[in-house]
């Protein structure tokens, strides 16, 4: 599947090159007519921003294309009770997952559309927001209409802030933008920044040794080495990059390496 929220960095003398790049049975009843509402993006504790600050930046992107479902966009189940399989198609090796997802929930299109047993698949990643229950939905594939065409998801709209342009900008993407906009704002895009380089205790949840099922293992949060961006003129303000396997990391410090140090 492909690795969600990957953030390929690549370190050069002077300054930092950030690619971000695209990181996956009975289903409804009736639908009633779509609505498309924008995503706001979800704070702390899970409630939605009210108005989201742009980060500053020379060219603001477009919005994501309301009309497009594909890999990379944002969905919403516009029915209840939709069912996930953890395969494209209906047969006895696409398990059901449960529970079903209501009417309303977010979601964000990694893959597809796969034809099967009838349907249309895209494999999705539900939206975490504060109507999510205790475990989370289920990441998989949901199919997008009934063979009637009644629709059961829908394309869902959302605007991009401009491009972050330094590690301030990066580090209130959080607050700014809709969810996994690494990858439906910015996939595929190069940003160039300057920034301090700097390292800390190797670290791990502690917990189990091996990679929680993420793919690639360098994205598993668990796991991942330590040395992160720090502003230039805020070595205090950080953002932590999974670094992807072959960037040169010989520029990076020792841990006790005091800031006005750091490359």
């Amino acid at each position: 599947m492909r690795g969600f929220l990957r953030l390929l960095v690549s370190v050069l003398p002077a300054a930092f090159v950030l690619a971000s790049c695209a990181v996956a049975g009975s289903i409804a009843t009736e639908a009633p007519s779509p609505s498309p509402a924008s995503f706001a993006p979800a704070t702390a504790s899970g409630a939605q921003s009210p108005s989201p600050r742009p980060v500053a930046s020379e060219a603001p992107l477009s919005p994501v294309d309301p009309a497009r479902l594909a890999p990379d966009s944002y969905a919403r189940v516009v029915t209840d009770n939709v069912r996930v399989r953890s395969k494209p198609g209906v047969s006895d090796d696409s398990m059901k997952l449960e529970p079903l997802l209501p009417d309303g929930v977010g979601l964000l299109v990694l893959d597809g559309p796969v034809p099967a047993s009838g349907y249309d698949w895209y494999q999705v990643k539900p939206i975490f927001d504060a109507d999510t229950p205790e475990g989370g939905y289920p990441f998989g594939w949901v199919a997008r209409a009934g063979k009637d065409g009644e629709p059961w998801i829908e394309p869902e709209s959302a605007s991009c802030p401009p491009a972050p342009t330094d590690v301030a900008g990066l580090s209130s993407l959080s607050a700014t933008a809709p969810p996994y906009a690494a990858i439906t704002c910015y996939s595929g895009q190069e940003l160039t920044f300057r920034a301090l380089l700097g390292a800390q205790e190797s670290f791990s949840c502690g917990i189990h040794p091996q990679p929680w099922g993420v793919e690639p293992a360098w994205l598993d949060g668990c796991q991942v080495d330590p040395p992160f961006l720090a502003a230039v003129d805020n070595w205090a303000l950080i953002v932590g990059p999974y670094w992807a396997p072959g960037v040169d990391m010989t520029i990076v410090p020792d841990q006790a390496a005091a800031p006005d140090a750091w490359p």
